[in-house]
């Protein structure tokens, strides 16, 4: 997963120049971590989550979750899918 979001941030920074924006969809849970990647190359992002986030969390999934988060946060722009 971290390798996977790593890889693609790569892609995309090392065609940042091909590019005619500056900014990135980020499409779903599988790409959560490549927010805070592209930030630290400039790039912003804007992402949509189309699953609900979790209400609790077992401990010992509390990093994970902590470093998805941190990767979300980091989107310029973030939407979430909600029930309502």
């Amino acid at each position: 997963y971290v390798a996977a979001n790593r890889i693609l941030t790569r892609a995309v920074v090392s065609d940042k120049e091909a590019n005619l924006t500056n900014k990135l969809f980020v499409q779903d849970y599988q790409l959560a971590l490549m927010p805070e990647l592209l930030s630290k190359a400039d790039i912003d992002s804007l992402v949509f989550w189309h699953i609900p986030w979790p209400r609790t969390v077992d401990s010992q999934h509390a990093p994970q979750l902590a470093q998805i988060a941190k990767g979300l946060i980091s989107a310029e722009v973030l939407g979430f899918h909600t029930y309502e």
